[in-house]
């Protein structure tokens, strides 16, 4: 997954097993979103709590 200012998020590498563990392709999920194969509530926000990271250099995990 890339992670720099311009962008947050990118797949830029699949291994072998994505297929059998989350059924999809490697070509479907290079150069996407890391949140397309998160649960919708936490997909919507993911890019937020990376973005936040970059600003703060501290972690944060949902409802702490």
């Amino acid at each position: 997954m890339s992670a720099t200012s311009s962008e947050v998020g990118i797949i830029i590498h699949v291994n072998d097993e994505i297929q059998n563990i989350l059924g999809y392709q490697r070509k479907d999920l290079v150069n996407q979103n890391i949140k397309m194969i998160m649960p919708g509530p936490i997909g919507k926000v993911h890019d937020n709590f990376i973005h936040r990271y970059f600003e703060t250099a501290r972690p944060t995990v949902i409802d702490i």
